[in-house]
């Protein structure tokens, strides 16, 4: 399937807006200290929904973006799908990491108070859909780019998941379970999509650039939880 309409592109983002509207209050009960996912009898927004509706969007734009229907969508609706998305990645991230016994959002990594399994299963996924969509995206048109780039935090965060999302063995290692050379094989294209998209931002955002170079290595270890909860 092919968007060749705006009218079929502009439901499919309202969508994607619709489910991750929710997640800043997500992140702020987390900064706190709360579980970042709570039982599931509340009303709380479904990682595996907002994988498939992205996943939908990015395979709607393969083999190459349609850049008259991607490049009509306002600059407000890039703002808020670029923002919804970064904060989707970061509690992916957190769930992707999570640990039986909770250190709080400060350490590094973030860890999670509490998640359903199948969220577990879902965050890894959904993370490398949301990468996947923001590289095309930001690949396709400059104003996305720009757009993703001036997102708060948005480079330390990446630079975060390209070093969380080291792989432990060697994807050649005979020695290496099945199972291990998977998990690593996904972990890989999880660091490769977000060095992919900060290359994307970096070459499209003088200011952006500089900000690296300026920023201190605590920045690159330090959750991005409570910057994004807002």
């Amino acid at each position: 399937m092919r968007i060749h309409s705006k009218d079929i592109f502009s439901p499919l983002l309202e969508s994607l807006l619709s489910e991750t509207d929710a997640l800043s209050e997500r992140l702020q009960s987390y900064s706190i200290g709360l579980p970042i996912m709570p039982d599931p009898s509340y009303d709380t927004p479904d990682i595996q929904h907002i994988s498939n509706i992205v996943q939908t969007i990015e395979s709607s734009l393969l083999p190459t973006p349609d850049t008259a229907v991607i490049g009509g969508v306002s600059s407000n609706q890039r703002k808020h799908i670029s923002t919804n998305l970064m904060k989707a990645s970061v509690i992916c991230t957190a769930l992707d990491h999570q640990n039986p016994e909770p250190k709080g959002c400060k350490q590094f990594p973030c860890f999670c108070a509490s998640a359903d399994s199948c969220d577990l299963v879902s965050a890894s996924a959904c993370l490398t859909n949301i990468l996947r969509l923001l590289v095309k995206l930001s690949d396709a048109a400059s104003d996305w780019a720009i757009e993703v780039a001036h997102t708060p935090h948005c480079i330390s965060h990446l630079v975060r998941i390209a070093a969380l999302y080291h792989t432990n063995h060697a994807l050649n290692d005979q020695d290496t379970l099945a199972a291990d050379k998977e998990l690593d094989a996904n972990r890989l294209d999880i660091k490769c999509l977000a060095l992919a998209l900060l290359t994307s931002v970096l070459l499209e955002e003088r200011a952006t650039r500089s900000s690296v170079f300026q920023s201190r290595s605590s920045a690159f270890t330090s959750c991005y939880c409570h910057a994004f909860s807002g």
